[in-house]
């Protein structure tokens, strides 16, 4: 007597030969078939848009063996959806319909920018709505026939600000500790320059003592960064370079010492050089300190918000996989059996 298949592997074998002979793309690894629930595929594409879904969404997606939780997650909704639906209390059309709405509003958009949203991350319409209609059933199963409930007082939404804000304080205490964060003092500086031809030694001093005059006359008439070329003005050749800021801390000990001797708004010099004499006009200074990194606390209702996501996460940890007697899972791929 030859051996007969049984319903779930016959379909399986089914599904199989049609998704071979309908594109040969669809045998790729971007639509392998994973699992079957109750004789519905789920593929490695459903389990990526399920990923890039929670991304969309906000869910942090840096640990764990996403492909294996997103898996896991399609079933479970499955089981959860199929145990409502046994009692006549599964979700319907327009509540779906409702909850699409409130996503599309809390990304920004309407229903068509929603679409748009998730065909630009590999997401179709129909994960979210699985996953959607998941949540119904969850809240459905826990609170109703479970009677769990979710409760956050305002004494825990305290504790909970205060924590957060405890938190964030302590990494920006810890930012501004760094040495990079430190003040420091900046001086302004301008480079003046009176070139010399020095190639002819016979003239070389004369030429050096005429300029020295000339600098001279530029020191007395320099006040400030602003004026180097009008104190400049009726000398021949001067080279007045922009005014630059330079670390305190590496300006020479001397030169330092002669600017402050003389005051913001004067100039140091002349001295000598290879190419004539150089003056240094002091413009000013200032201290820049880093800014301390502005931070948005979260509002009462965010947090709010968060302590309740934590209640219920706590409980679908409770229930677990106890939805999926309602459904018969079959794993294709044995790397993701349990």
């Amino acid at each position: 007597m030859s051996k007969r298949l049984s319903l779930p592997a016959f379909l399986w074998a089914v599904i199989a030969l049609l998704v071979m002979l309908a594109s040969p793309s669809l045998a790729d690894t971007n639509r392998r078939i994973l699992a079957t629930v109750d004789d519905l595929p789920v593929t490695s594409f459903d389990v990526n848009a399920r990923i890039n879904l929670w991304k969309l969404l906000g869910r942090n997606t840096d640990a764990g063996d996403l492909k294996r939780e997103a898996l896991n997650a399609i079933i479970d909704d499955y089981g959860k959806i199929a145990a409502t639906k046994r009692a006549k209390q599964d979700p319907q059309p327009k509540e779906v319909s409702e909850r699409l709405d409130a996503v599309a509003k809390g990304l920004g958009t309407d229903m068509a920018g929603l679409k748009d949203k998730l065909k630009a991350q590999g997401i179709t319409l129909s994960s979210l709505e699985l996953q959607i209609k998941g949540q119904i059933a969850f809240a459905r199963l826990v609170f109703g026939k479970y009677k769990e409930k979710v409760e956050v007082t305002p004494e825990a939404i305290d504790r909970k600000f205060e924590a957060v804000k405890a938190e964030l304080e302590g990494r920006i205490a810890k930012v501004m500790s760094d040495p990079r964060m430190k003040s420091i003092t900046v001086i302004e500086i301008q480079e003046v320059n009176f070139p010399v031809d020095l190639s002819d030694s016979a003239t070389a001093d004369s030429m050096l003592n005429s300029r020295f005059v000339e600098a001279q006359q530029f020191l007395k008439n320099y006040s400030g960064c602003k004026s180097a070329r009008s104190a400049a003005a009726g000398i021949f050749n001067v080279k007045v370079g922009k005014a630059q800021e330079a670390d305190a801390t590496r300006v020479p000990p001397q030169m330092m010492a002669e600017f402050k001797k003389r005051g913001v708004g004067k100039a140091i010099g002349p001295f000598r050089t290879k190419g004539g004499l150089q003056v240094w006009g002091y413009c000013g200074t200032r201290n820049i300190k880093p800014q301390k990194p502005k931070v948005q606390y979260p509002t009462r209702e965010q947090v709010e918000n968060a302590l309740v996501n934590e209640q219920i996460t706590a409980i679908e940890a409770k229930y677990g996989t106890r939805f999926r007697d309602a459904v018969i899972v079959e794993y294709i791929d044995p790397a993701y059996a349990p």
